[in-house]
């Protein structure tokens, strides 16, 4: 239902309930008439008739005057009340334009220690040349203080030129002269957690969370060097395949601004496991309706393995425009 038929709807009802009581202040206000005999009412009508309307305005006191109807803002409410008694859901559908940085270790035939490292490195302003395919959306069940986020993001991208940064072979590390190259990345990232609000009010809360975070990945890269490298030919290709799971934890939360319906909306955690160090940063601002809220700022997710590891490290960061749906 849109804002317009929405208000549509409800002016007649804020209009009705404003001219009731206004109707019964009057009454209230307004003194008891003594009684007229019906021989003299007829008279009495007519010395009214003849009265000036300004005397109408006198009273024993200032009159009030209504404001006019207007778009009720006091009902929504900047930061969302809970409900104790059952779960509400909350869809977060977001577009995070972010630029991509990876490092990543292939283990071609080379002997138990050869690796091939190459990296992926993606600006914000190539993404949509470089994405394949991509889907981002979270969700949140809440009920009462306690809530559940989950949060998924799957990317599949390439990148060409030169990116092979670095060949050890049985002889050492080497640096490769390429004629081209191409690296695929294929990644899916998810997270879970549930939290307690520790503080919470009718302007802001903040609440602490726990749970994991799993990176999956899948990776390959085609290169094409001047000429061979110890054990490896001019041309080849190799792929690798990564499962992470790290154990996070955080906190996040609401601040309005003043009295208005905008509010600041931030987030952080950190964790580690399979990794060495993941953790992941954001802020927004946004603007309060009736269905939800609509935010823009920046979000950070960064991962890092050890050396040897498919998948070394991986950056994630840029701009992100976010929407919260409750229903």
């Amino acid at each position: 239902m849109t804002s317009d038929l929405r208000l549509a709807l409800l002016a007649p009802i804020v209009g009705a309930a404003w001219a009731s009581s206004a109707m019964v202040a009057h009454a209230q206000s307004a003194p008891a008439e003594p009684a007229v005999p019906a021989a003299s009412r007829g008279a009495d009508d007519a010395s009214q008739q003849a009265r000036p309307v300004v005397l109408a305005a006198q009273s024993s006191g200032p009159v009030a005057t209504p404001a006019a109807p207007a778009y009720p803002t006091a009902q929504i409410m900047t930061v969302q009340p809970v409900d104790a008694g059952e779960w509400r859901v909350t869809a977060i559908p977001y577009v995070w334009m972010a630029g991509i940085k990876s490092s990543v270790s292939f283990s071609p035939r080379l002997g138990s220690t050869g690796t091939i490292d190459s990296d992926v490195d993606v600006r914000f302003s190539e993404l949509l040349q470089r994405l394949h395919v991509a889907f981002m959306g979270a969700a949140e069940a809440r009920r009462g203080k306690f809530s559940v986020q989950t949060d998924l993001i799957y990317m599949s991208l390439s990148q060409g030129g030169s990116r092979v940064r670095d060949v050890t072979g049985p002889l050492g590390r080497e640096v490769p002269v390429e004629l081209g190259s191409n690296l695929k990345l294929k990644a899916a990232i998810w997270t879970l957690s549930g939290g307690y609000d520790v503080f919470r009010n009718d302007r802001s809360f903040v609440q602490l969370f726990a749970g994991f975070r799993y990176l999956g990945a899948n990776t390959s890269l085609d290169w094409n060097f001047q000429g061979p490298l110890t054990a490896l030919p001019r041309t080849g290709n190799v792929s690798a395949n990564a499962g992470i799971w790290n154990g996070i934890g955080g906190a996040r939360g609401e601040v309005a601004l003043a009295d208005s319906r905008w509010k600041l909306v931030y987030y952080g955690d950190a964790g580690t496991g399979a990794s060495k160090l993941t953790w992941q940063a954001s802020g927004q601002l946004a603007y309060a309706w009736r269905w939800g809220d609509v935010g823009f700022g920046w979000r950070y997710l960064d991962f890092q393995s050890d050396s040897g590891k498919a998948i070394q490290s991986l950056r994630m960061s840029g701009p992100i425009v976010i929407a919260h749906y409750r229903f």
